[in-house]
């Protein structure tokens, strides 16, 4: 197949020619990494910089006062109210007609922030999101567009026996999987095989309580992004997905890496996957939303079949591989199609060439991210930590190679590490440690880490060194109940 390299030029090259200010405000940059490369004037407002400084377009404020805060969405506003950084979006505005600010997270006091400062959202309104967000909404919106989901039952939390009762009439066996309607990265899914597995999870299955009722299924993750514009849906490559490696993740139903592999999935399953974003797309559109979004398929591993797992309706924890991925790169981004709904672009834009591009071009690439939490139940001090970059793994041991702000020019001995946690910062369960970029595969026949890749975590895990906490520090953590958990933030999707 001949691939047409120049349809999206004349996008590319309106947004290296803008002239209108971009940030993204975010604990760290790494779900829109690299995208100053291809969107002039861009500005990452961030909490920290994982770069060190290294990166010119990452402006962290003076955090000197900064709270403990209590979500994702109260750090953005933190960023966004800081004087510095308000005056430097005022500064700026004097020199453009519009301004525009992206957000992983955010809320409606983030809208109003947004408004007193002049700034331009380039998403979707939050109560629309909000509802779109919801795990039994997603699946009714792919029931009406022939998406099935694993067989299942909308139901309420209450007494064990019960759920036997109503399980057993819904053909759902007595394995299941609970979903709550809201949650990220597998906090809020269950694995339900006997009461004494209901019962330990009671404190969040309060009677009453909404849930998604699922059939257990042997099956693996898989992960695809798309774009709902009104030129069609713009949709990335299918890559495979870990959940719940315990190397890698506390949480047993928790996103933890993915990989786009030729090995792992058939063209005809890779365009299944397609067809079925697209479906999910156009009829998000239809509804009002528009613009990015992260679908979870489940691969059923007995039939072959792929179903709706969950829908993210924002960019995601695998935007920075999809973005980086070959068919973005010899093409666009998939993220400039979600600019451009949102700008004043007025090319003519189709998304055909891209789609294809996105199953062939991807059946012929490896590379992968996983994410490092740190999985002890108690909270440290950093002690020792290493620096973004490129290395080489070599016998099992990590070498300095050189500075680098994104993995584009690794090779496959090589893996660019994305640090979050720095030296002298708290760390508590379930934080972010690194994200470690890498063009090689990661998954076995069997859908399971190979050897190499185990080592490489083993290796990465070990050059982040804790120390227990003084008593002064000791005492800060009593006087909040989870101190740190937002002072990095969480890369989930």
């Amino acid at each position: 197949m001949t691939i047409d390299r120049t349809q999206y030029a004349p996008l590319v090259q309106f947004f290296r020619e803008n002239r209108r200010p971009y940030y993204f405000v975010s604990p760290t940059n790494f779900n829109l990494l690299g995208i100053e490369d291809w969107v002039s004037h861009w500005t990452h407002i961030n909490f920290i910089d994982v770069f060190d400084g290294k990166n010119p377009t990452i402006f962290v404020p003076n955090r000197l006062d900064s709270p403990v805060f209590e979500s994702m969405e109260d750090l953005n506003q933190y960023l966004l109210e800081g004087l510095d950084v308000s005056r430097r979006i005022i500064a700026e505005r004097q020199t453009s007609d519009q301004s525009y600010v992206m957000f992983l997270f955010f809320n409606p006091a983030l809208e109003s922030v947004c408004n007193e400062l002049g700034l331009r959202p380039i998403l979707n309104p939050h109560q629309l999101v909000h509802h779109i967000d919801s795990k039994i909404e997603t699946t009714k919106l792919g029931d009406s567009v022939g998406v099935a989901s694993v067989p299942n039952i909308m139901t309420t939390a209450q007494p064990y026996e019960a759920l036997c009762e109503i399980a057993l009439h819904a053909g759902l066996g007595s394995n299941w999987v609970i979903q709550l309607p809201y949650g990220d990265s597998g906090k809020t899914t269950f694995f339900i095989s006997s009461q004494e597995d209901y019962e330990t999870h009671r404190s969040e299955l309060e009677d009453g309580t909404p849930i998604k009722l699922m059939k257990q299924i042997r099956c693996v993750g898989t992960a695809i992004e798309g774009v709902a514009t009104r030129w069609g849906t713009f949709v990335g490559p299918l890559m495979g997905e870990l959940i719940g490696e315990p190397s890698l993740t506390p949480y047993p139903g928790g996103w933890c890496g993915n990989d786009i592999n030729p090995n792992s999935f058939s063209s005809t399953l890779r365009l299944s996957a397609q067809s079925m974003t697209i479906k999910l797309g156009q009829a998000l559109y239809e509804k009002g939303y528009r613009g990015y979004f992260e679908v979870d398929y489940l691969l059923d591993l007995d039939s072959d079949q792929l179903y709706l797992g969950e829908l993210n309706p924002r960019i995601s924890g695998v935007t920075a591989l999809t973005s980086l991925s070959r068919v973005c790169q010899e093409h666009a981004p998939l993220f400039l199609f979600h600019l451009a709904e949102f700008s004043n672009y007025s090319g003519a834009l189709n998304p055909d060439e891209f789609n294809r591009s996105s199953v062939t071009i991807a059946a012929d690439e490896y590379s992968g991210q996983f994410i490092i939490k740190y999985t002890e139940d108690s909270i440290q001090k950093m002690a020792d930590s290493p620096p973004s970059g490129i290395y080489r793994f070599d016998n099992g041991q990590l070498f300095w190679v050189r500075d680098a702000t994104h993995p584009g020019t690794i090779t496959t001995n090589e893996v660019f590490l994305f640090r979050i946690i720095s030296t002298d910062d708290y760390v508590y369960h379930g934080a972010d440690l690194a994200i470690c970029f890498f063009r090689r595969p990661i998954l076995n026949e069997r859908y399971g880490l190979d050897e190499i890749t185990r080592d490489l975590i083993s290796t990465v895990r070990a050059l982040f060194v804790t120390r227990l906490l003084t008593q002064d520090e000791q005492q800060v953590v009593d006087r909040y109940n989870n101190p740190g958990f937002t002072l990095k933030g969480s890369m989930d999707e």
